[in-house]
């Protein structure tokens, strides 16, 4: 009888515990949506004491230097429309359309549409894992 009591007495400590638990985790995830979100947070007056240091401008960036892309000689012929496809994109993206990156294209301009007139009514073309090129419509 005395191991009955014993058993329930751990029982409540451990509820206790997940409680506890339970109550730092809500009061630490409060914390740092307050912290991350300063609109819930009601405006505090703040003490004039210096001006704020003036923010050092971004660097802007410099347009790569022009420099004509190595075409393989034993290259099936849907590997050379990535060529292609470089000089449609803007200058932006055209690290992004290199033969020698990733097999799958990807756009960030407008949605993911291309602006050129060459994608074929409304599909995009990315090359596949073999060379073969897909035809996806846009979604």
């Amino acid at each position: 009888m005395a191991c009955r009591g014993f058993l329930q007495c751990l029982l409540k400590l451990f509820n206790f515990a997940l409680a506890l638990v339970g109550v730092l985790l809500l009061v630490y995830s409060v914390s740092r949506l307050v912290h991350l979100d300063p609109d819930l947070t009601p405006p505090s007056p703040k003490p004039p004491s210096s001006p704020p240091p003036p923010s050092p401008s971004p660097p802007s960036p410099s347009p790569p230097s022009p420099s004509p892309a190595p075409s393989p000689s034993p290259s099936p012929p849907s590997l050379s429309s990535s060529s292609g496809l470089s000089s449609a994109l803007p200058s932006s993206l055209k690290l992004l359309a290199t033969p020698d990156s990733s097999p799958f294209l990807t756009t960030l301009n407008s949605g993911g549409r291309s602006s050129s007139s060459s994608n074929g009514g409304g599909s995009r073309r990315h090359l596949g894992a073999e060379g073969n090129e897909l035809r996806l419509p846009y979604l």
